[in-house]
């Protein structure tokens, strides 16, 4: 079955290739595979929205595509979710991070002047 992915704008990105029996991860795959740049944890595709709506239902992974009424040269909205990072990356960033410049972000102290001791005068009377 033929699909025809076009952008939220309506711009057409590409026509795809999938089984007929196939599921969303299948497009997501040949998604990824005719456009290498939009890896799997990058794309999202929906249905068409329909009168009235902002937005189309979202296809959910792991289902099929006849489960969405899909048929042989039907059209789905993709939208690129960007660039991801890990969870770890995301836990350094929040957690660790600021640990570890807070010094750098902080105003600096006054220094401690060197403490000079007075001179006792001699004790009178002795001589």
């Amino acid at each position: 079955m033929k699909l025809k992915v076009v952008s939220r704008s309506g711009r057409e990105l590409v026509v795809l290739d999938v089984s007929s029996g196939g599921g969303v991860d299948d497009l997501i795959a040949a998604m990824s595979a005719a456009k290498p740049k939009y890896y799997p944890s990058r794309c999202r595709f929906s249905l068409l929205p329909k009168e009235g709506e902002s937005r189309g239902q979202a296809l959910a992974s792991g289902k099929k595509l006849s489960d969405y009424d899909l048929s042989d040269n039907a059209t789905v909205q993709f939208k690129d979710l960007g660039p991801q990072i890990g969870y770890q990356t995301v836990f350094f960033l929040g957690v660790l991070w600021p640990y570890d410049h807070l010094p750098a972000l902080l105003p600096p102290s006054r220094p401690s002047l060197p403490r000079i001791p007075r001179s006792t005068p001699p004790p009178r009377g002795s001589d």
